[in-house]
């Protein structure tokens, strides 16, 4: 009993007390500056191992890889030059037939032949009716010949035609993406070594995101708009030639350009090619009516040809002679209301320059003028000076600012003697933008013309 007190009273008491968890410090440890200075010796020369092996990898590879990945833009692309042209004055050649020709009769003496005789009346009624009938085989074979050979004129032209498309996104009101399209019809007319030079009216174009050319055999490519006249619409677009398919490119030609100032050209036949129905690769057949139209427009005056084709408003595509020569590219904006699906074109000769500036993307002097020449009769009743008549001026264009006016004759330009409106052309077609040029002008003040010279610093289109 005692000996249990004694084991309870040396037994300690469990009291209830709070533990506090141990906190460990990590001590830092010291920098070696030895170390440290060691591995940023080493990762620079690293870095300057690697660099040179970079440089001398590039300088060996570079000439290899340039050849093969080039920039489109560091190209030298080749002057592009029209062939010269000289007017036709080809004489209209006459019907003759010659005596070989001929077909040989034998005629029997009126005066021994019994013409009441019923034998002879029988066999010369047989022999007139195989006659006409001969003549009518003939004339409708050779009708059916002619046809035959205007399509292959046409099919050997379309390989020169293309079909320009502008594409561009419309977005719905449910946010749906749909693709538009709208085309026109071009002809290839040169190529610059690098670059498929393609002539087209850009009207139906404006606003496109994209474009596209389908060739004659059916193919596509990317174009780009090189340059633009702002006058006519006239463009030329590129499609460059190592995208195209060698078969597509043995397939297509370039167009050969012929004169619209040929002496022969009225009443000669043509025929329309590209879209001169409104519909893809159609073709009509007519002639040409008239030679003598003109479009008047700021620094230039183009020829306007009409033809008796009925096409479409919307027309677009080239007309060709007999020879399958461009003459006219097709242009309907200026036909007449009662004229209006007649097809006409800008005669090739007098936009001849225009399309070569376009071709090589050159910026053309500007001067602002649009211009009329004084023929001989008006001059010699009214007393007017020769040169080329100012009918109007572009608001803030250079002429405008140098003080020319309405009515104003200009008779010499930089130094040379005007006659006609071609004169005027071709002396601003040799002028560049920012060019300072002297100007002879003669107004009228009162009843008499005086002249005055003004120097006049051409802008640019």
């Amino acid at each position: 009993m005692k000996e249990t007190e004694n084991k309870n009273e040396n037994s300690t008491p469990v009291e209830s007390s709070d533990y506090s968890f141990i906190q460990e410090q990590i001590k830092e440890r010291p920098i070696n500056r030895r170390k440290l200075m060691r591995k940023m010796i080493i990762t620079g020369g690293t870095a300057v191992v690697f660099g040179l092996v970079a440089c001398l990898t590039f300088l060996l590879l570079e000439p290899v890889f340039g050849k093969i990945i080039s920039d489109e833009d560091e190209i030298v692309l080749q002057q592009v030059t029209l062939p010269e042209e000289s007017e036709e004055n080809v004489e209209r050649p006459e019907v003759s037939i010659s005596p070989e020709e001929m077909l040989e009769v034998e005629e029997t003496p009126i005066e021994d032949m019994n013409l009441i005789d019923p034998e002879v009346v029988s066999q010369n009624e047989t022999a007139s009716q195989n006659e006409v009938q001969q003549e009518q085989e003939i004339e409708l074979d050779d009708y059916r010949l002619l046809y035959q050979k205007l399509y292959a004129l046409s099919a050997e032209v379309e390989k020169c035609m293309v079909n320009v498309t502008g594409i561009s996104a419309d977005v719905d009101w449910m946010d749906t993406e749909n693709l538009e399209g709208s085309s026109t019809a071009g002809v290839i007319i040169a190529d610059n070594g690098y670059e498929y030079l393609i002539l087209a009216d850009s009207t139906n174009l404006e606003g496109a995101e994209s474009l596209q050319v389908t060739f004659c055999d059916g193919t596509s490519e990317e174009a780009t708009l090189k340059m633009e006249d702002p006058n006519t619409n006239l463009a030329v677009y590129a499609v460059w030639m190592n995208r195209v398919d060698a078969a597509t490119r043995e397939t297509i030609t370039t167009a050969t350009l012929g004169s619209s100032y040929s002496s022969i050209l009225l009443g000669d036949a043509i025929v329309a090619v590209g879209n001169p129905l409104g519909s893809v690769n159609s073709v009509c057949y007519g002639a040409v009516t008239s030679v003598e139209g003109t479009v008047a427009f700021a620094d230039a005056t183009y020829q306007y040809i009409t033809t008796d084709i009925y096409g479409s408003p919307e027309a677009s595509g080239v007309i060709v002679n007999m020879r399958g020569q461009v003459i006219g590219m097709i242009c309907q904006d200026y036909n007449d209301e009662n004229m209006e699906n007649l097809i006409s074109a800008y005669g090739i000769s007098s936009i001849r320059s225009m399309i070569e500036e376009l071709s090589n993307s050159e910026e053309r002097a500007y001067f602002g003028i649009t211009m009329a020449t004084v023929n001989s009769a008006a001059r010699e009743a009214y007393g007017i000076p020769e040169g080329v008549y100012v009918s109007d001026v572009d608001m803030d264009s250079p002429a405008m600012n140098s003080g020319i006016n309405r009515g104003d004759i200009i008779t010499v330009m930089n130094g040379l003697p005007l006659h006609e409106s071609s004169g005027y052309m071709q002396v601003l077609g040799n002028c560049a933008p920012g060019d300072v040029i002297s100007v002879t002008v003669s107004r009228l003040n009162g009843e008499e013309y005086s002249e005055m010279t003004i120097d006049v610093e051409l802008g640019a289109w």
